[in-house]
Parts: structure tokens; C-alpha cells; sequence
């Protein structure tokens, strides 16, 4: 099963269960699993109104950030 499969069958069984936890050195945020596969979707519907598409290349230059992995769950779309 891929992963994206995962994503959307953890955001329908527990949507509200935390998928991540995001921590700085100020607070942390947690993002549930049907929060995270919109915020996946959403992210791969950019990219592929900026042009991408399946087989194309993708360079992420970014610090560990929820940014980071949304862009990189996104490209597996």
C-alpha cells in the first residue's frame, strides 16, 4: 500500500489522531490526519497548476518545516 493510500484511509478512520507534530523552540502544533491529506491535496493542486506533472523533477531547497513535508508528500500525487 502506498503511502498516500495511508494518508487518505487514517484521515477517514482518525481524522482527528495526530499525524505530526510540529515543535520549535517555542511551542509545538499537532496537524490530524484529515488535516494533513487536504493540506497534501491542496499542495499537489499547486504544483500542478505551476506546471508539474507525474515524472517530472522537483529540487525542494527549505529548513525541516511542515512546508518541507507537505511539498514532499505532495509530489508523490
Amino acid at each position: 500500500m502506498k503511502f498516500l493510500q495511508v494518508l487518505q484511509q487514517r484521515a477517514k478512520s482518525n481524522p482527528q489522531d495526530d499525524a505530526l507534530r510540529i515543535c520549535n523552540e517555542y511551542d509545538s502544533q499537532e496537524i490530524g490526519w484529515q488535516e494533513l491529506y487536504e493540506r497534501v491535496h491542496d499542495t499537489a493542486l499547486l504544483l500542478q497548476n505551476l506546471g508539474v506533472s507525474p515524472g517530472n523533477r522537483v529540487g525542494l531547497l527549505a529548513e525541516n518545516s511542515l512546508d518541507w513535508i507537505l511539498v514532499d508528500l505532495a509530489c508523490h500525487y
